[in-house]
């Protein structure tokens, strides 16, 4: 898969392997199917056949979160280095005992939301109780006694004056290109420091 924001280092596009064919491009979750397919090109830095053991180890060494939840741990003995490169750097392993603030918005192309998601699950079964885990999702709709419903509004805003001023510049989608670039690096942050100030503050 393509890092995002890196246009230039894609993985070669291969569907020769049947067994993988429904997942190059993967198309679920559908709000992820553009960026997926982005991942994929001629112009490589991933090749097809480094993507194919990727894959097969996965199915071998399954992870007990993703794509189905199991266990909810990190995969067991996973065979290829990167992935036991990233078991090393998982999370799921820990779980918090002081207030801890997960934020982000669900439309995140460069970190995932279901990220967010499957360590909110892990962590709503391990930490204590009551958990001291709150999840805000910036790109929600607010509830009416909703703490962060100003925040929520206002990168609602962010994201129609990024799409506009897309548009204004010739943008023909809509702007939905500007606001994808722009979403991880340059909208959530802003919006995350102050929901993560007022947070702590609170404490």
């Amino acid at each position: 898969m393509r890092r995002a924001g890196c246009p230039r280092c894609p993985v070669q596009f291969d569907a020769s392997d049947l067994a993988f064919a429904d997942v190059t491009p993967a198309t679920t979750p559908a709000s992820l199917a553009p960026i997926f397919a982005l991942g994929f090109g001629t112009d490589n830095l991933v090749k097809n056949s480094f993507r194919l053991s990727y894959l097969l180890d996965a199915q071998t060494n399954p992870d007990g979160g993703w794509p189905t939840t199991t266990t909810g741990i990190a995969a067991a003995t996973p065979g290829i280095r990167l992935r036991q490169a990233l078991k090393q750097n998982d999370l799921r392993n820990w779980a918090p005992t002081a207030p801890t603030l997960l934020c982000g918005g669900n439309a995140d192309p460069t970190v995932f939301w279901f990220n967010t998601q499957l360590m909110q699950g892990y962590w709503a079964a391990r930490a204590p109780s009551p958990s001291p885990v709150i999840v805000l999702d910036l790109d929600s709709t607010a509830s009416a006694d909703d703490p962060y419903a100003d925040l929520k509004s206002q990168f609602a805003l962010a994201k129609q004056i990024a799409a506009a001023t897309a548009v204004a510049q010739g943008a023909t989608d809509g702007g939905a290109a500007a606001v994808a670039d722009a979403y991880h690096a340059g909208l959530v942050p802003p919006f995350c420091l102050e929901a993560v100030q007022s947070f702590f503050a609170a404490q």
